[in-house]
């Protein structure tokens, strides 16, 4: 998805266009959204000690704009991190379609990265039942979905996994990713979601390399946090 400059501290972003509904909106919804992420990489020419960066956010974020099937602007504030001037604590942010286009207003100081994380956790404003997306996948159970009962709260969970082969001499690798969504059974809002992928591979010529990428959501709507046992 392109971004470009529009203002101090204003972005857009075009999606193509966005068929927003013509429903009535709905009254504006709170919720607290824990966002971890993290990834390493071993082998020829990758630096043993990665810069400092933030790998753990906690979002309030209020839906100021939404009809029943999609979410059109949102408020939030970065209230929390795993690291308090790394992830930007106190900087809010505001997302909103305009004109067929994603906006991204951010407060002076909040950091590039985070920014564009949050952003991109939301990069599917506006599209019908989308409401997350992580590593650029949207968070949307669109395969089998399987009701769990956790400590007498109805989900209905999604989860897949596969793995392919890549390149071709002098360099070859595989990949692999696993990803699961919890959902809640009343309103179909998620509840939590991870995201792992693992890539290895070889260059016949400088030697082998290795990587993990990981992310996972964590979602309370003021009623009680979620169980995500098996999932985070």
């Amino acid at each position: 998805m392109t971004r470009w400059l529009v203002g101090a501290w204003t972005l857009a972003a075009c999606a193509g266009p966005q068929h927003v509904a013509s429903d009535p909106t709905l009254p504006p919804l709170s919720r607290t959204v824990r966002y971890d992420f993290s990834g390493t990489a071993r082998g020829h020419g990758i630096p043993n000690a990665p810069p400092a960066e933030c790998s753990s956010l906690v979002l309030a974020e209020r839906v100021t704009t939404r009809t029943k099937d999609r979410e059109l602007a949102i408020d939030i504030e970065v209230i929390d991190g795993s690291d308090k001037e790394l992830c930007g604590v106190g900087s809010t942010i505001h997302l909103a379609l305009r004109d067929g286009r994603e906006t991204i207003t951010a407060s002076p100081g909040t950091p590039y990265d985070v920014r564009d994380r949050v952003a991109g956790l939301h990069e599917k404003l506006g599209m019908e039942g989308f409401t997350f997306a992580v590593m650029g996948r949207a968070v949307l159970a669109d395969g089998k979905q399987t009701p769990v009962t956790v400590e007498g709260v109805d989900y209905i969970e999604f989860r897949t996994s596969g793995s392919h082969e890549f390149g071709d001499y002098p360099s070859r690798g595989t990949s692999s990713e696993t990803y699961m969504v919890r959902r809640r059974a009343t309103d179909q809002r998620v509840a939590c979601a991870r995201y792992f992928t693992h890539t290895e591979g070889v260059n016949f010529e400088y030697g082998s390399w290795t990587s993990d990428t990981e992310a996972s959501l964590l979602v309370e709507y003021g009623d009680g946090r979620p169980n995500c046992s098996e999932i985070l």
